[in-house]
């Protein structure tokens, strides 16, 4: 039996300096009021960027889904905060250092976490690993990255769950190409970047579908409202060969 064409698209956008206050404003503007005031309460610019950017992927992969330019106005949030459009779609924003994230798919739910990899005592984080994953990071040769490999994993599946940290991150067990909250199966795709401290995994429901897949890396440049262009990657996994 062949399988249909199923998707998961990834956007992203790394910033690395200040826009003019102009520019940001410019920017802002191409977003509903509500998220407009949600940006302008945070006070450090990177967490404004973030914030910024995230809409703006998200309006960028709905539009390119067959959304309206306006689609925006119609974002929604469930019981646990968790953003949605309609049951058509599911998409997940992630950002950590100058990265900003937006995973997109017309089948089933996704998941996606990415953390700049910072120089922590992992000591303090034993808690959320299991047994097994403990021994793992304290017998890896780099033990940092090795906990952040867990913890995207982890986090990734739970933000797809959509319960979020309302899972134990203990609970959650993981093998190689997939994990497994409350026995339901969520496969998993570690994510690569060009600059090599950070940490990324991409969890999706539709585990089997995409146990043989492709990915395909494109780079475009978006006029975001403001006739500049912004460089915006996308990572396309398609399922099949």
């Amino acid at each position: 039996m062949q399988l249909m064409n199923e998707v998961i698209k990834i956007y992203s956008y790394q910033f690395e300096q200040m826009l003019s206050e102009g520019e940001f404003q410019t920017l802002c503007r191409q977003l509903p009021n509500t998220s407009q005031f949600k940006i302008s309460q945070y006070r450090r610019w990177q967490d404004k960027y973030a914030a910024l950017f995230g809409r703006l992927l998200l309006k960028i992969a709905l539009i390119a889904e067959g959304y309206p330019l306006w689609c925006l106005e119609n974002l929604k949030f469930d019981s646990y905060n968790r953003p949605f459009i309609d049951s058509k779609v599911d998409f997940n924003i992630s950002h950590s250092g100058s990265y900003v994230l937006c995973a997109i798919t017309k089948k089933g739910r996704i998941g996606i976490d990415i953390e700049y990899i910072r120089n922590i005592n992992t000591h303090d984080f034993k808690h959320f690993l299991t047994n097994e994953e403990w021994l793992d990071v304290t017998r890896a040769s780099d033990p940092i990255r090795r906990f952040y490999h867990h913890w995207t994993v982890k986090e990734s599946t739970m933000k797809a769950d959509g319960r979020g940290l309302n899972i134990p991150p203990q609970s959650i067990i993981s093998y190689l190409n997939f994990a497994v909250i409350d026995n339901k199966k969520w496969g998993l795709k570690k994510i690569d970047f060009e600059v090599d401290h950070y940490s990324c995994h991409l969890a999706f429901e539709r585990y089997e579908a995409f146990l043989l897949h492709s990915v395909t890396r494109n780079r475009i440049y978006h006029n975001l409202g403001n006739n500049m262009l912004y460089p915006i990657s996308i990572i396309e996994i398609k399922n099949g060969v």
